[in-house]
């Protein structure tokens, strides 16, 4: 990864870590005067609210980890074609960043923050609230065994994982992924 970082132009200190993102999300309850949240994140949003759920439990009511991984997979795991797209972010096309909501300036940001992170398996152990963990069969980017590896560390989660599903959320996916979502809620708010 070491070469390939420096090849996207990326050093290696993160002026902005997904703990800082994790704090931000907690001082953002905090103005909004919300004691506790149903937290839920996909990709990198999901290592941020897994650090949530794992450093403010007392604020976070559950959690939902769409599409992420308690560490960085490895190069063999990530195919090529994603790794090529890594490496021409700067040929993304502006109907491409209107479409999908992509910001390629801002992705070398992310990748340093998800990298100096590293391996947060001993993080995401700690979690105690419960989880659901939702992740693509399909998904290239971060491979499912991720999501599988995700639920194995949280004790007290549930993994669904959907066919046809990448590292992306398929409109046609949507609705199932929203009401397996919304059960989980009630099932939660049933015991709090």
């Amino acid at each position: 990864w070491k070469y390939f970082l420096y090849s996207l132009g990326i050093g290696f200190s993160a002026p902005y870590t997904l703990e800082d993102m994790a704090n931000d999300g907690v001082a953002l309850l905090d103005h909004l005067q919300i004691e506790k949240a149903h937290i839920v994140g996909a990709s990198m949003g999901g290592m941020i609210a897994q650090i949530m759920a794992s450093k403010y439990p007392d604020r976070t009511s559950s959690l939902v980890s769409l599409m992420s991984s308690p560490k960085i997979p490895s190069r063999s795991d990530i195919s090529d074609r994603n790794q090529d797209n890594l490496r021409n972010m700067e040929n993304v096309e502006t109907k491409d960043v209107q479409e999908y909501g992509f910001y390629p300036r801002a992705m070398p940001r992310q990748l340093t923050a998800i990298f100096e992170a590293g391996d947060r398996s001993d993080i995401v152990s700690n979690i105690e609230v419960p989880a659901l963990v939702l992740h693509g069969e399909e998904d290239t980017l971060v491979p499912v065994k991720y999501g599988k590896l995700t639920a194995e560390l949280i004790k007290n989660s549930r993994l669904k994982i959907y066919q046809n599903m990448g590292h992306n959320l398929p409109e046609e996916i949507i609705p199932a992924l929203i009401g397996d979502i919304v059960s989980f809620y009630d099932e939660i708010n049933e015991v709090l």
